[in-house]
């Protein structure tokens, strides 16, 4: 096996997808003596190389599409995918985690001491498989830590990196859901008072960037705060309509009143 991760192997999934070899642990299996003391010793002598399903994170699509090299080099079965994967792949840093779980540039964004160390694109997905996975760290806008925490009442006391960390090492071989992040929006101002006849800008934001353009109305609503402000002129207070619109692939827009 190319790197000690869960990500690569896990043992109770591998046992669980293979049958045959949880049947076969302990026992003598041929003239020779043959015998595989666990899950992990079988994947290291015949697992790795015969590309059997070992991590429940291993998405043949995402590997597929991005490393589009391999189909060249004959490279198209899931279990000859799998074998690449285990034997060179993850050492090599490549990407083979769907963008639901793992997404590179948010990883770097969120974890600015490994840009710093210098390290390369493949450099840093290694880290996240050998490394960043099991101290938690995060590696997609998707992952809500209070869905996962709500979802499993056993783990309701774990610091967020902790439970991200669960997920990743132990949840997903166990069968617990992705705890998706569900979409929701918010509006800020970009201040709570405005001098007069300044301009105030309002952030409107999405907790997951938007599949497709999508578009609001505002409505700001003239007051004087219950006769406690003066106007200076007659449209100091008239309300203010209008439509923002958050770009496809984003997750903010921005509108402004005067």
């Amino acid at each position: 096996m190319a790197l000690n991760s869960r990500l690569v192997f896990n043992e109770t999934y591998y046992l669980a997808q293979n049958p045959d070899v949880k049947n076969a642990i302990g026992k003598v299996l041929d003239a020779a003596g043959t015998k595989f003391t666990s899950g992990l010793d079988h994947f290291t002598r015949a697992g790795a190389a015969e590309g059997r399903v070992a991590t429940p994170l291993f998405n043949v699509d995402a590997y597929k599409a991005n490393n589009p090299d391999l189909a060249e080099a004959g490279i198209t079965t899931d279990a000859a995918l799998r074998a690449h994967f285990y034997a060179y792949g993850a050492a090599e840093g490549r990407i083979a985690l769907s963008t639901q779980v793992f997404n590179l540039d948010y990883y770097k964004a969120n974890n600015q001491d490994l840009v710093d160390a210098g390290l390369t694109d493949a450099q840093i997905v290694r880290h996240f498989y050998e490394y960043g996975a099991a101290e938690g760290r995060q590696a997609t806008v998707n992952f809500s830590v209070a869905a996962y925490k709500a979802a499993n009442s056993d783990l309701a006391g774990l610091s967020d990196s902790v439970a991200r960390a669960h997920w990743y090492t132990y949840g997903a071989g166990e069968g617990r859901a992705f705890p998706q992040l569900a979409q929701s929006f918010s509006v800020d101002p970009a201040a709570i008072t405005v001098t007069e006849g300044n301009a105030l800008t309002f952030t409107v934001t999405a907790a997951l960037p938007v599949t497709a353009a999508t578009s609001f109305t505002f409505n700001v609503t003239g007051d004087t705060n219950g006769g406690n402000l003066t106007a200076t002129t007659a449209t100091d207070f008239v309300g203010v309509t209008g439509t923002v619109t958050i770009a496809a692939g984003s997750s903010t827009a921005t509108f402004t009143i005067t």
